[in-house]
């Protein structure tokens, strides 16, 4: 019987010690993955209160310059990848693989007449600095381009959503995203490591926004 005792306070004592490693290093894990995501977490943030009150404070998100232009083209376009590489050389936007959208000819109905309208198309290159969009009708000398500037707000704004942004950007973003979501899961046994009771309520605390993002799904 003395012998069993010493082996169950041993046993007790290697159980509270693995207790206290395993709470020590999630507490370690859940201060990186604070302290990861706070600079971005901050900026996003502060642009998405901005965001929310943007009609109210009339920001300045983009520059006071000539947002629309009719640019002569050299010749001709043979397709819109050509048009692409034209536009992008003149206005800087190499390297920014556009968005290339083609309306196809077709019979129309004018005042009771059918016309023949000609091939259109669109062209939209994004930048978190910059945007253009790029109308053209097939055969013409002209091609129109109305461009936005941002501000420095702008851009932060439209990093903030994603606009015009690198591959970099958006996995940076997926870290971030997923470093809230550990932290908030190590957070929660954290927590519940206080008080086993409390198991119980912290699973309803998580399942809640889990049911309300189910709402919203369905209402949508």
């Amino acid at each position: 019987m003395a012998a069993v005792l010493p082996n169950a306070a041993a046993g007790a004592r290697e159980r509270a010690m693995r207790r206290a490693r395993f709470m020590a290093t999630l507490r370690r894990l859940h201060g990186w993955l604070g302290l990861w995501g706070a600079v971005i977490g901050f900026m996003l943030g502060g642009t998405g209160i901005l965001m929310s009150h943007r009609a109210i404070l009339k920001l300045p998100v983009s520059k006071g310059e000539q947002s629309s232009v009719q640019f002569k083209l050299a010749s001709p376009p043979a397709d819109p990848q050509a048009l692409a590489l034209e536009v992008a050389r003149e206005f800087g936007y190499e390297g920014r693989e556009p968005r290339i959208k083609v309306e196809k000819s077709r019979e129309a109905s004018f005042n009771g007449v059918a016309v023949r309208q000609p091939e259109r198309w669109e062209l939209n290159f994004t930048h978190p600095q910059r945007q253009a969009k790029v109308e053209y009708i097939a055969g013409n000398g002209y091609v129109k381009i109305e461009k936005y500037d941002a501000t420095a707000l702008g851009t932060l704004m439209r990093l903030h959503q994603s606009t015009g942004v690198s591959a970099f950007w958006v996995l940076l973003m997926d870290s971030v995203a997923l470093s809230l979501m550990a932290l908030a899961l190590t957070g929660t046994i954290l927590w519940t490591q206080m008080r086993g009771s409390r198991i119980a309520f912290a699973g309803m605390l998580l399942g809640a926004p889990l049911l309300a993002l189910v709402f919203f799904g369905m209402m949508i």
